[in-house]
């Protein structure tokens, strides 16, 4: 038995990722759907999922923790310009049933959506649609 694959994280490109800075705006979850939307000064950017498993998102209290994972840290990623990101060899996914995700999910990607207040760490099939709603100046 090998020791255990260490994870890593890869920029995920989406209409939010260049954006200086990104704040949680809404999570509504319909047992169907998820969509979790953030926002910038200019423009809401949501994100929802129709085929996910776990998910989970943190606060500004639950970023000091999430920020010493392995897997990457919220304030690096943020400083890049990075707020959405893939994640493989997921510690956070491999505390899950890997047997009762595939039969749900089948192959299911760890994706990552960060905030400068908050986060969210879900399991889905596939990619999200992700919509740009700009606001009102």
């Amino acid at each position: 038995m090998g020791l255990p694959l260490k994870p890593s994280t890869q920029k995920w490109a989406t209409p939010c990722t260049g954006v200086e800075e990104l704040y949680f705006h809404g999570l509504v979850d319909d047992g169907n759907k998820l969509c979790f939307s953030v926002k910038d000064n200019k423009d809401v950017f949501e994100f929802c999922f129709k085929q996910f498993g776990p998910y989970q998102v943190a606060d500004e209290a639950h970023l000091t923790l999430y920020q010493t994972a392995d897997y990457g840290s919220a304030n690096r990623y943020a400083q890049e310009n990075s707020w959405t990101l893939i994640v493989t060899n997921s510690p956070w996914a491999s505390l899950f049933n890997q047997g009762t995700l595939e039969v749900f999910l089948g192959n299911y990607i760890h994706y990552v959506i960060l905030t400068i207040d908050g986060c969210l760490d879900i399991l889905a099939a596939q990619p999200p649609t992700i919509s740009v709603i700009q606001l009102k100046s």
